[in-house]
């Protein structure tokens, strides 16, 4: 979809992401060829399940027009220069410290 259909949309709903349970980042992407998705790193899977199996994706659907396409990559560390911190899973890794 274009960039302008998704900008009015995505700034309505980020402030919502505020208070999910479980998912600790959000960033919103748009690419050239008309991609528009989120990237998301959650505590765990479950509260990313819990959360597409509620009403969200009715809400996709009707806002965008399309079905939500999902990919669910593994993600065992985080490089967060914002905060200064590798961050890892820590039911695999030991954290790794700062940056």
């Amino acid at each position: 979809m274009p960039r302008e259909q998704w900008r009015g949309p995505a700034r309505r709903i980020a402030t919502h992401f505020c208070s999910v349970p479980g998912q600790l980042r959000e960033a919103f992407l748009v690419g050239k060829d008309g991609y528009a998705g989120r990237l998301q790193t959650w505590t765990d899977r479950k509260s990313a399940e819990v959360f597409y199996a509620g009403p969200w994706r009715a809400g996709m659907i009707q806002m965008f027009g399309v079905q939500p396409v999902f990919t669910r990559p593994e993600s065992p560390g985080i490089v967060d220069r914002a905060i200064g911190e590798v961050i890892v899973n820590r039911s695999q890794f030991e954290r790794a410290g700062t940056v």
